[in-house]
C-alpha cells in the first residue's frame, strides 16, 4: 500500500502562562511587525504557538533524540508519538 498508516492527532491543550511584562510587549511587536510583513493580523496566541512549534521543530539534536525515544515518549503521554519527526 502508498498510504502509510494515519497517525492518530493529539488533542490540543490549553496552556496558561504568565509572560514578562518586556516579553509581552515583545510579542505584541512581533505581531505587528507580522501583520506590516504578511499583510494579515495574527493573534499573540497564534505567535506564540507559531514560535515555540517552529523552535521545537527545528532543533535537531530534540528531534534526533526523540525519533530515538518516541515509543518511550508516547508511552509518557499515553499516545502517539510526534508524528512530524524530522
Amino acid at each position: 500500500m502508498r498510504l502509510n498508516k494515519v497517525e492518530q492527532q493529539l488533542k490540543s491543550a490549553q496552556v496558561n502562562v504568565t509572560l514578562p511584562g518586556k516579553l509581552k510587549a515583545e510579542l505584541d511587536g512581533y505581531a505587528t511587525y507580522y501583520q506590516h510583513i504578511h499583510g494579515d493580523a495574527i493573534g499573540i496566541r497564534r505567535i506564540i504557538v507559531e514560535i515555540v512549534r517552529n523552535f521545537v521543530e527545528s532543533d535537531r539534536k530534540f528531534q534526533s533524540w526523540l525519533k530515538r525515544h518516541s515509543n518511550s515518549v508516547a508511552d509518557m503521554n499515553g499516545g502517539p508519538a510526534h508524528s512530524e519527526m524530522r
